[in-house]
């Protein structure tokens, strides 16, 4: 685990946080270099902006996938700025934690990631098949033109191996955890998903007051 661009305070208290979870804990800048040659590279790099622009943590992460660094990243910036989050992420940071944040949620969140890393880049269910990487799903071979969340819908029901999944854990799937989203909004871009399968749209089934799931 490496701490890029801490400084101060924050530093010392992420540095122990950390340590006391079971990780060994270095610092440096994203100019020293050392992600590249011949020196062992960190599992996980967690990367913050000091000066909280919100294009510079963006940036230092470009910078460090430049290096040549295939190691995780995980981005540390104001959650109140959303367009942080989605630069960080855009860059080629796994994951984005906003402050303030509170020490077992950081720590799950590295753990996290390092799960996801460690697990197979492909899955497969019967003709369809999640990759991981390319962030895409195949029927058959053929990749589906889905859009974000119908991918996030159909993937989670791929992750979950023929197990029931409930309305609700699937629109945490997709982020729409609002009392006010739309009560049909599943059932709207399942129905997209169908169409898209084609053929295959008989995978996914309908569980009477339970949800739904993928059969062969």
């Amino acid at each position: 685990m490496c701490l890029v661009e801490f400084e101060g305070a924050e530093a010392s208290e992420v540095s122990a946080l950390l340590r006391r979870a079971g990780f060994a804990v270095s610092r440096a800048s994203v100019g020293a270099g050392v992600f590249v040659g011949g020196e062992v590279p960190p599992d996980v790099v967690l990367l913050t902006d000091a000066r909280e622009e919100t294009a510079g943590g963006a940036e230092a992460c470009r910078d460090l996938r430049r290096a040549g660094y295939t190691g995780a990243v995980i981005g540390v910036g104001s959650g109140l700025a959303p367009g942080r989050a989605i630069a960080m992420l855009d860059a080629g940071a796994d994951d984005f934690v906003g402050r303030p944040f509170d020490a077992p949620e950081l720590v799950a969140r590295v753990r996290a990631v390092l799960r996801r890393r460690a697990a197979p880049t492909a899955v497969v269910w019967g003709g369809l098949t999640l990759d991981r990487v390319e962030h895409v799903v195949r029927a058959r071979g053929r990749p589906l033109p889905l859009t974000e969340r119908e991918y996030a819908l159909l993937a989670s029901l791929i992750e979950a191996q023929g197990e029931v999944m409930a309305r609700a854990e699937l629109l945490r799937s997709i982020g729409a955890t609002s009392a006010g989203v739309s009560s049909n909004l599943v059932e709207v871009h399942l129905s997209r998903v169908r169409q898209k399968l084609g053929g295959d749209a008989r995978l996914i089934e309908t569980v009477w007051r339970r949800g739904y799931r993928l059969r062969r």
